[in-house]
């Protein structure tokens, strides 16, 4: 382990970084939550969707301090570059990772398995829509092209081979059975993707090992493994671990908790534009995605678009892989005509982004267009196909 001094001192409140839109937006919140109790609305609608809104802060934000805290932990604790790398992997799906636990509790709790159909829906949509945001980063950043380094293809050309077969391969055992309703896939196929994702992890820290000099190719491979100084003092860290966790434990409880709200009393509104379950699962689907939507975003407009795209398809194998693979071992992965849609969606987008990528080693504005409106014609199908 390297030599770790004492740290710089760092405020509570500078480690938080929280922003004025974060405070704009949480204060709005309990305001408006407030008016609603005091006028005695507080089992409505409109609180659940309050609700719902503040869940989607409290999964995003303080999912990034536990993983600051955890990489900092690992660097007192003297861990390998290849631990650090499983365990910021983990950190990355901690907002989906709750929700997904949560789901189980009430499915479990309540005799209700259309949970376990939320969890999982809910995490192929949160792919989607990390795909949708790297559709739109390249479509507005690719007017002069963007380079993609041999390094990057080196690390994530075989995942993305690996998950676009098996995405296929999954939707397909449901086809060939397709006079039942639901499949559940055997839970040894979920117990290998576990398995290919620790062999990727493990050639990704070994590639950066040999290749990587300065901290962007850890951000180009969406994995937050530096700095291996530590910038936070051990209390702090373990005080923003716990808080973190704390926080974004609450949010997955709320979600979840809004979600059935939603599906037992209110089930008919969404019937409006589809099967409720599939609606309420692309919106919570949507919100686990967000706050990465919007650090890439942000990242674009500073002109680092390759960390951008390195983080969006740095968070597709932990999401595919290690979330759904270990639902599938406990649980077994089921799959019907709704999941199915979203993993030939997932296949055929993967398979494109691949041959975009290795075509000529660039993406341009119209190979981001044509990846975009693929996420477009998948959640337009999603609303009006399933009704």
């Amino acid at each position: 382990m390297e030599s770790e001094e004492n740290p710089p001192p760092q405020r509570l409140w500078d480690i938080l970084g929280l922003s004025v839109f974060d405070l704009v937006y949480l204060a709005s919140i309990f305001v408006a939550m407030i008016l609603l109790y005091y006028y005695g609305m507080s089992d409505t609608i409109y609180w659940y969707v309050l609700l719902m809104v503040l869940g989607i802060w409290l999964i995003s934000k303080p999912s990034d301090w536990v993983a600051d805290s955890v990489i900092h932990l690992g660097i007192y604790l003297g861990l390998s570059d290849y631990v650090l790398g499983v365990l910021s992997s983990l950190t990355a799906i901690l907002g989906e990772l709750t929700i997904v636990v949560f789901s189980v509790i009430l499915a479990v709790g309540t005799a209700s398995p259309e949970f376990l159909d939320f969890a999982v829906l809910t995490t192929l949509f949160s792919i989607i829509f990390n795909l949708l945001t790297l559709g739109v980063i390249i479509m507005v950043k690719g007017e002069r092209e963007i380079g993609v380094p041999d390094p990057i293809l080196a690390r994530e050309l075989e995942i993305i081979d690996m998950i676009y077969i098996l995405s296929f391969l999954s939707a397909f055992v449901w086809i060939v059975n397709m006079e039942k309703e639901k499949i559940i896939l055997p839970k040894p196929l979920a117990f290998l993707f576990i398995v290919i994702y620790v062999i990727y992890i493990r050639r990704i820290i070994t590639v950066k090992k040999k290749e990587a000099k300065d901290d962007m190719i850890y951000k180009e491979a969406g994995i937050k493994i530096k700095p291996r100084k530590p910038e936070m003092s051990l209390s702090r860290a373990v005080l923003l671990l716990a808080f973190g966790g704390a926080l974004t434990t609450i949010g997955a409880d709320v979600m979840v908790g809004s979600v059935k709200f939603f599906l037992n009393n209110n089930a008919s509104l969404f019937s409006s534009f589809g099967d409720p379950l599939l609606i309420v699962s692309m919106i919570v689907g949507g919100s686990s995605a967000l706050y990465d939507m919007i650090i890439s975003l942000r990242y674009t407009s500073e002109g680092r678009v390759l960390i951008s795209i390195g983080g969006l398809i740095g968070s597709i194998p932990p999401l595919f892989m290690l979330l759904l693979g270990s639902f599938g071992v406990f649980f077994g992965l089921p799959i019907d005509g709704k999941a199915a849609l979203l993993l030939i969606s997932l296949s055929v987008s993967l398979l494109f982004l691949r041959h975009a990528i290795t075509d000529d080693k660039k993406l341009d504005s119209y190979e981001g267009t044509i990846l975009l409106m693929l996420q477009l014609v998948t959640l337009l199908i999603v609303i009006q196909g399933f009704q």
